[in-house]
């Protein structure tokens, strides 16, 4: 297997955009601002989502080389090549030590830590198009499939796509898929702008986002509350296990909020990017159980930073825009409190669908790395240009005999 080790392009303390914010009235003033590394190279092309896997390092995927990545906490990176007309989404720790992930081909994949993939096709009569994937309370994974309508459930140990329950509201196109503490799966839809709840029996409940929601990833809160990400309302969410919902404004012009995830010391971290041009802060995120927010400009600008994830030594998050992992360590912030919007919720109507278990199509195979001889070549050649400089210098500097 080839891999390669990159260098960080950044490595430097960054001034927090949030410095120039105004939440309810006030600025936000910064103790310290955290640093931040990107790694670009070895063959990444377009990382999209990101987490941490059971081996200690970062698992990413990359729609544009079609492959899992993964990335060492000192920069060495891997990937393993899938299929030609694959394209992975979403990926999260497994319960049996692989990662998995979703492709949008129509399946569910796994990887191991050394490589081994297999792929489980979904059964449908048109493209599930799955997307977010978590591991639930009893050891299988759940998963969205917005191009069905569906929320499934798939065995890791057999591959046997269990169940497959349609969400209540048509077209609604579930997204991202968080486990609860409550034992329950939660769920969202981008374009109904409500969040689900579903139970491992099939029993859906819908709870509506006032204003004009554009719901990406969730994630479950170190307070034992969901907190998701809200485009269309510029603003991180929260709904408590009965239903309240409260949002926080990002209040800075172009936000465009899309991954989340818990970090350190007990905050939650989002992406402030996209994947297209001109939406989006570009920066990262960090968030207080209380509401207290603060965001940080990545270094290299429109990088589209996306997917996000707790690691070793801090976050660790995706900049699909300019093909780069991006690492931030763990400032220590003072922030006053965003403004809040509060409110409760009607549950939507619930209903429980039962399934006939099927088996998925399994495609095994080993992940075939994607070559970086080219990353090495250039290494060499630089290495050689640098040393022949050094060369130079000194013979000229070299002082001469007098006659």
């Amino acid at each position: 297997m080839i891999t390669s080790r990159i260098a960080p392009v950044f490595a430097k303390r960054i001034v927090p955009i949030a410095l120039a914010l105004t939440l309810m009235g006030g600025s936000v003033a910064m103790a310290a601002a955290p640093s931040i590394k990107e790694y670009k190279g070895g063959g990444i092309v377009s990382p999209y989502q990101i987490t941490a896997g059971p081996d200690g390092n970062l698992w990413f995927t990359d729609t544009s080389t079609r492959s899992i990545g993964r990335i060492t906490p000192l920069g060495v990176v891997s990937e393993y090549y899938i299929s030609s007309d694959s394209t992975p989404e979403f990926i999260t720790p497994g319960p049996n030590g692989n990662v998995w992930f979703t492709d949008s081909v129509g399946a569910i994949g796994e990887i191991t830590t050394s490589g081994a993939i297999t792929e489980y096709t979904i059964p449908s009569n048109s493209n599930p198009d799955p997307l977010g994937i978590i591991k639930g309370p009893s050891g299988n994974l759940w998963f969205t499939e917005p191009g069905t309508n569906e929320i499934g459930e798939i065995d890791p140990t057999s591959g046997t796509i269990l169940h497959q329950y349609p969400v209540p509201t048509a077209n609604a196109w579930p997204y991202d898929i968080a486990a609860g503490v409550d034992g329950n799966l939660w769920f969202t839809e981008q374009d109904s702008g409500k969040i689900g709840k579903i139970t491992t029996s099939g029993s859906v409940t819908e709870y509506t986002v006032p204003g004009t929601p554009a719901l990406n990833n969730i994630t479950n809160g170190p307070d034992g509350n969901l907190w998701f990400a809200d485009s269309g309302n510029g603003a991180i969410g929260k709904i408590t296990t009965s239903g309240t919902i409260t949002e926080y404004p990002t209040n800075v012009a172009n936000t465009f909020p899309d991954g989340i995830s818990q970090g350190p010391n007990g905050n939650l971290w989002f992406t402030d990017g996209s994947n297209t041009g001109g939406q989006g802060t570009n920066s990262i995120g960090m968030i207080t159980t209380g509401g207290s927010l603060a965001e940080y400009a990545t270094p290299t600008a429109g990088s589209g930073p996306i997917g996000i994830a707790n690691g070793p030594g801090g976050v660790w998050f995706t900049e699909y825009r300019v093909g780069q992992i991006g690492f931030a360590s763990i400032p220590v912030a003072t922030v006053h409190p965003a403004s809040t919007t509060s409110f409760s919720t009607t549950p939507a109507a619930t209903t429980t669908v039962s399934a006939t278990a099927t088996p998925g199509t399994p495609n095994t195979g080993f992940g075939a790395p994607v070559s970086y001889t080219r990353y090495v070549v250039m290494a060499i050649a630089s290495l050689v240009l640098i040393v022949s400089g050094v060369d130079l210098l000194l013979r000229y500097r070299k002082p001469t005999k007098q006659p």
